[in-house]
């Protein structure tokens, strides 16, 4: 079901997951409150429809959990820090996501991953001299 929903547009999980969570919430939101599920096709099988016993009630239980998580989502994309960040996604994918350690002083999610690595160019071109002819 995942599959039709995926945005392979975006380019970064985070935002695919905040895609694909809206995409199937706005699919599914008109279910909320009117007792029925919507038929799905099966991937494997164009032909027919997955069967299920969830009810209405459940389905409207699920919906309301989908958009509790979505938000959780968004707030982990928003958030200022990787800390903040991380404790968002937790709320989705429990204590086993891991949270960053006290010593990252990053504001940034991006800034870490794109510092320097100390690297300097010589300002004058380099001569190979051994071993002879490399390179």
């Amino acid at each position: 079901m995942c599959g039709q929903y995926a945005d392979l547009e975006k380019e970064s999980y985070p935002e695919q997951i905040v895609a694909l969570m809206q995409s199937a919430f706005d699919d599914f939101e008109s279910y909320r409150n009117s007792n029925l599920i919507p038929e799905l096709t099966d991937p494997g099988l164009p032909d027919q429809m997955i069967e299920t016993s969830i009810t209405g009630a459940e389905f409207s239980v699920f919906l309301n959990i989908l958009e509790k998580s979505l938000g959780d989502a968004r707030a982990a994309c928003d958030a200022k820090d990787e800390r903040t960040a991380a404790q968002h996604w937790r709320k989705l994918f429990g204590d086993k996501f891991p949270l960053p350690s006290d010593e990252s002083k990053s504001s940034s999610l991006l800034k870490a991953a794109a510092a320097p690595a100390g690297l300097s160019f010589p300002d004058k071109p380099l001569i190979p001299s051994k071993p002879a002819g490399f390179a």
